[in-house]
């Protein structure tokens, strides 16, 4: 059983990289869309907006701006800051390898109990 289990974990292991990296890929590509979609509906209205004179878009703009700011200042951006993607994989390995052993001590205490 332990030997099934270390072979599971290897065999997942080795997955999780290549899962996770398209994970990150296609939220990255969804949060870009959306952002552009909310962006242009925010200065230019549609999708449920007004539409906009040119004075409120730029002050619009410019809040825009100093939101971006804030957002990558808060949980990093092109400067390299915040999570990337090799610790976001680290973090995901170590939440699933915790998982995995306490299934097993959950296996173990349930096939002790029973004999």
């Amino acid at each position: 059983a332990a030997a099934e289990m270390a072979e599971d974990l290897e065999m997942q292991k080795a997955a999780i990289p290549t899962i996770l990296r398209a994970l990150w890929s296609a939220n990255a590509i969804d949060i870009a869309k959306t952002l552009k979609q909310v962006c242009k509906a925010v200065l230019y209205g549609g999708h449920g907006v007004d539409p906009v004179a040119k004075e409120e878009r730029l002050r619009r703009a410019q809040g825009l701006a100093i939101l971006g700011k804030t957002f990558r200042a808060a949980g990093g951006g092109a400067d390299g800051g915040g999570m990337d993607f090799e610790t976001f994989q680290d973090s995901m390995f170590n939440a699933a390898q915790a998982d995995a052993e306490k299934r097993s001590r959950e296996e173990e205490e349930g096939g002790a109990s029973t004999h």
